[in-house]
């Protein structure tokens, strides 16, 4: 929130989603850019709501079909075209971690989807969160990674120790219908990580486990500090050390720009869990329903973006890459002919007998019968009547 007086407010314009910068001397920045969000003028002052470059996320994925590769595309030249989409100047890892794993994305779970509900997906998956970083960065932050920059909390109210969360030993990652387990199944809550991801696999909950196994997460907060800043910025995730000879990872900062300094409240959200796994009855409904994308026992699948389609049987291809091909169907025509990609072969056949004098042929099909009257030219032959089914 930015609060300005309503005179010089007046003598200003300030269009629509105006940039605001906070910087101190020498030009330097200690936040991210900021976008005016809403205003609203009250008591002689004008507040100004804002958020950082974030908010353009809002906006529907545009993604270039040369982008995808049989119908999918992966998940870091996702990122990377919705970073480009919404004015980052680029994209990166955070911190000590500088590999994610790589998931396929389908075009059609792309179709109609907001940037912003897209890049939550892909940081579930993922296992960490993105935010805005002070250089314009569409930073990802990977779950038990941290930054080296070194800043010095140089005087600090006292620092309220939370819990601990590790170290890790299992990972339990579920999209829904299906549940994947990496790590021993008998490790306790405290030990354990769940995760929900529409992409879950056994494949990723494996390497999600690789990446943060005897990690252990501590929770912590502090209600004032001030920062020295000539040792390095303030980020979420960044190593804090702090005067008591501890250093700490925030995942939360509020600073307060003052006179005397900048001060800034910090710390580390607790972790808070069921030990048991509880389903009430809204959730067990909904499991019940078809999701969208879900494949179905006959090899089919609904789907937003091509509606019911086919499954083929999933081969490789010469990388190496697992191959599905999908078969759906044409818009109906005013006469109702429907066009299938693939073909269909009934697996119940139509018994056929012909008259002995060549004139007509009686088809038998599902308990009804049908009589072809033929009409011959020579050796051509056509259906001159065709009776009704008895």
């Amino acid at each position: 929130m930015v609060t300005i007086p309503t005179w010089e407010y007046e003598s200003w314009y300030i269009p629509p989603n105006a940039k605001v910068v906070l910087s101190c001397g020498y030009g330097y920045t200690f936040t991210p850019a900021f976008y005016i969000m809403s205003r609203s003028k009250k008591g002689g002052c004008v507040s100004f709501k804002c958020g950082d470059r974030m908010i353009f996320t809002d906006q529907t994925a545009v993604i270039d079909d040369g982008k995808y590769t049989d119908g999918k595309i992966e998940s870091q030249w996702l990122v990377q075209s919705i970073a480009s989409q919404c004015g980052f100047n680029s994209w990166g890892i955070g911190g000590t971690i500088t590999e994610v794993p790589n998931v396929y994305i389908a075009k059609e779970y792309i179709s109609g989807k907001s940037c912003r509900s897209l890049l939550e997906a892909v940081s579930a998956a993922w296992c960490g969160y993105f935010k805005t970083s002070n250089d314009n960065t569409l930073m990802f932050i990977p779950f038990g990674s941290k930054y080296y920059l070194g800043s010095q909390a140089l005087n600090h109210a006292a620092v309220v120790e939370g819990g601990s969360k590790g170290p890790i030993e299992c990972v339990i990652m579920s999209n829904g219908t299906e549940t994947f387990i990496s790590g021993s199944e008998n490790t306790d809550m405290f030990k354990t990580i769940k995760l929900s991801s529409d992409f879950a696999s056994q494949e990723l909950a494996g390497q999600i486990l690789k990446r943060i196994k005897n990690y252990t997460y501590e929770a912590w907060s502090c209600s004032k500090c001030i920062i020295d800043y000539g040792l390095g910025d303030v980020e979420i995730d960044a190593e804090i050390n702090f005067a008591d000879g501890n250093t700490r990872i925030a995942n939360y900062i509020e600073k307060i720009p003052t006179a005397a300094g900048i001060f800034c409240r910090c710390g580390r959200n607790d972790v808070t869990e069921s030990e048991f796994d509880y389903t009430g009855a809204l959730s067990r409904e909904i499991q019940k329903r078809i999701a969208d994308g879900e494949k179905l026992g006959n090899g089919t699948m609904i789907t937003r973006y091509q509606g019911v389609v086919h499954l083929g049987k999933e081969t490789t291809d010469e990388k190496g890459n697992k191959v599905q091909n999908r078969y759906g169907y044409s818009e109906a025509t005013a006469d109702g002919v429907v066009q299938f990609d693939g073909a269909m072969v009934d697996s119940v056949l139509p018994s056929v007998a012909v008259s002995s004098d060549l004139s007509a042929v009686n088809l038998e099909y599902e308990g009804k019968k049908y009589e072809l009257q033929l009409a011959w030219n020579g050796d051509d032959v056509s259906i001159k009547q065709k009776e009704a089914a008895t």
